[in-house]
Formats: C-alpha cells, sequence, structure tokens
C-alpha cells in the first residue's frame, strides 16, 4: 500500500523529526532563510522518505497553513495540479518541481541514490545550479552513494548557496566522514508504540474501507510489524488481496 501524508498529523510517532522539519519549514516559508543541510536516519521503513515527501509539499505549496504548517492539498495551484503530486510521491527521481510562494521561487529535485551514476550526477548538479530561488534536494538512501564513490563529487555542490540538501538514510556508518560533516542538522525517525500504531492503523483502515473486528486486532497487527508502519501498511495490502478487505483475529492468527 502506498501511502503518503497530507499532513503532520497523520505521521504516526517521530514527533522529534517532524518538529525539526517544521522547524525548517518555518525557517524557510516564513523567515525567508536558507534551510541547513539536514541528514535523517532511520530504519527501513519508519517515514523517513514520507516525511521529507510532506516537507516538500509543504515548501511548494502557495497556501500553507501558518498555523500547523500543512498544506492546503488542492486549494493552491501547486496543489490543485494532480501530476505535482504524483511526481512528489513517485519513487524515481525528480528533477524540478516548481512553485511560487510568499514572493519566492522554490524548487524540489529528488536524486535516488541507488540508480544514480556519474553522469546523471553531473546533469542534475547543473540543472540545481542554474535554478534561481530556494532549491531543496532529496538524497535518498545516501548510504548507496558509497558503492557509487560519488562522496566526493557532493562536497562542494553540498556547500552551495541558496541550496538545502536533505539527505535520508537507514545508516550513517560507511559513509564518507567530510560528507557527513556538511550536514549540521541531524535527525532520526523512531518506531510508534504499539498504541500509537494501533490508532494509526484504524484511520488508515478506514481510508482504505477495510472492516476490523475488534480493536485488540490492530493492537496484534501493529505487534506482528514489530511496530514499522512500513511492515504494517504492506500487512494491510495482503489482507485487502487475501482476505476481501477484512481484518480479523482469525486471520491474524494465521500470520
Amino acid at each position: 500500500m502506498m501511502w503518503i501524508p497530507r499532513s503532520w498529523g497523520e505521521i504516526v510517532g517521530n514527533g522529534r523529526t517532524v518538529q525539526g522539519l517544521k522547524n525548517l519549514l518555518r525557517t524557510m516559508k516564513f523567515d525567508g532563510m536558507r534551510g541547513p543541510n539536514t541528514f535523517v536516519k532511520g530504519q527501513s521503513r519508519t517515514g523517513k522518505t514520507s516525511q521529507v515527501k510532506l516537507f516538500a509539499q509543504c515548501l511548494l505549496c502557495e497556501q500553507l497553513d501558518p498555523n500547523t504548517l500543512d498544506p492546503c492539498n488542492g486549494t493552491c495551484s501547486f496543489c490543485r495540479r494532480p501530476q505535482n503530486l504524483e511526481l512528489l510521491r513517485a519513487g524515481d527521481g525528480i528533477s524540478g518541481l516548481y512553485s511560487f510562494s510568499s514572493g519566492f521561487t522554490y524548487q524540489y529535485t529528488k536524486l535516488d541514490c541507488p540508480s544514480l551514476t556519474d553522469s546523471l550526477l553531473t546533469q542534475r548538479l547543473a540543472e540545481i545550479h542554474e535554478c534561481r530561488g530556494g532549491h531543496v534536494v532529496h538524497l535518498e538512501e545516501a548510504h548507496r552513494l558509497a558503492a557509487r564513490s560519488l562522496f566526493e563529487r557532493l562536497l562542494i555542490p553540498l556547500e552551495e548557496r541558496g541550496v538545502m540538501w536533505i539527505a535520508t538514510s537507514i545508516r550513517t556508518t560507511g559513509l564518507d566522514r567530510a560528507f557527513l560533516n556538511r550536514f549540521p542538522v541531524k535527525l532520526t525517525t523512531s518506531k510508534p508504540s504499539i498504541s500509537e500504531l494501533a490508532r494509526w492503523l484504524a484511520a488508515r483502515c478506514s481510508e482504505q474501507q477495510i472492516t476490523v473486528d475488534d480493536p485488540e486486532t490492530l493492537r496484534s497487527l501493529a505487534q506482528l510489524a514489530d511496530c514499522n508502519p512500513g511492515r504494517a501498511l504492506n500487512l494491510l495490502t495482503e489482507i485487502q488481496l487475501m482476505n476481501r478487505g477484512n481484518l480479523t483475529a482469525d486471520f491474524m492468527g494465521d500470520r
């Protein structure tokens, strides 16, 4: 199940990471400052990429709520274009999503590190260099840069004015030290509690029209997923396909 939050309140757990990203967002949108390079580390499927994608949508939203910092989700010209949100939610690299907000032009680029080649990096760096306004570049799965020996190519671009880099990774071990030192802000995602994940799963089941026989079944699902939101979503997809959208204790007992 592909799921992307539409507001900060829809993110389960990760209170410190959410607050850190919201602080950066407020600095950029309302104070007109460049956000510092930020490194987000955490276990796989704990919300790193989904939070960065929401951050990007908020940055590009032209009618961001100044109190909640939530995007308008359909009112402004950027959020009204379905292709913009589809690109944000896509798994591949993104080049050049633009928006004009608060008298400033913003651009978002996502670089998929597992598939990033030397020639593609050269092309993307040239595009980033030519951008005028605020630019956010997301390095997804940054730990995969090690196998491609691309760290040195990024050291100078990481210090360019007007560009904020956000790297997401499952680890920092094995990453070039000079590369890591160019990210002054470091955030870490965490798994929610069983109760938090069960409440979150109840909302996702409602969205997907999955019937739940008992609230305790949601707690069982959270435990089975080891409190990992991404794994829990995979299990919900399995339930939709194999049990006709019915989450029951009997079905969970067979797992």
